[in-house]
């Protein structure tokens, strides 16, 4: 057994831990769909502004999973999951605190959209720790014979994480556009806790 094998010691298994936090991340990346518009007109910005809260997010993503990846045969897999699940929170909890500074007026303008922006690279660079480790991890966990299986596990929670974080974001919106925001943040903290 490699040092990346966990051994099931808690209430739930790791493979629906692995589910849970794909499912969670996808989900809270997917909850900004339905608010991010408003939400950057609201903050007055335009709308290429508003693009590059995604683009930056997804580049940083793209260029360090494959670093995360590697990391995780170094160091084990568990700490590099739990890390880009706090990463992930704290990077939407920052991404909120100045959506709320914005609406407020303290900070406004190129400040306000450079600090949002690197909010999300940062967001990007930490939680995409969480996909190619849980992969890794889900492999570990099985045989030859069902890891087809494990990983159409990965594949289910990346889907419905992408299905239902819309109309979770649009109910939440209610109480408000930073509300998804803040919720996606507690969610993976308490991911965390369970991983851990």
């Amino acid at each position: 057994m490699t040092a990346a094998s966990p051994r099931p010691r808690g209430p739930l298994s790791p493979k629906v831990i692995l589910f849970l936090t794909i499912f969670v991340a996808m989900l809270g990346l997917s909850v900004l769909f339905p608010i991010i518009a408003p939400l950057g007109r609201e903050l007055g910005l335009s709308v290429t502004q508003i693009g590059w809260f995604s683009t930056a997010y997804s580049l940083a993503q793209f260029v360090f999973s494959p670093i995360w990846g590697s990391r995780s045969e170094r160091v084990g897999r568990k700490p590099v999951l739990i890390l880009g699940l706090v990463g992930f929170s704290l990077s939407f909890g920052l991404f909120g605190v100045l959506a709320v500074l914005g609406a407020q007026g303290v900070l406004a303008g190129g400040v306000l959209f450079g600090l949002l922006v690197a909010s999300r690279v940062v967001g990007g660079i930490l939680s995409s720790a969480t996909l190619p480790t849980a992969q890794a991890m889900m492999a570990d966990l099985s045989s030859e014979k069902d890891r087809a299986a494990a990983m159409g596990l990965i594949g289910a929670a990346f889907g419905l994480g992408v299905v239902f974080g819309p109309a979770l974001g649009a109910a939440l919106s209610g109480f408000g556009l930073t509300a998804p925001i803040f919720f996606s943040a507690g969610l993976g903290l308490l991911t965390a806790l369970a991983a851990w």
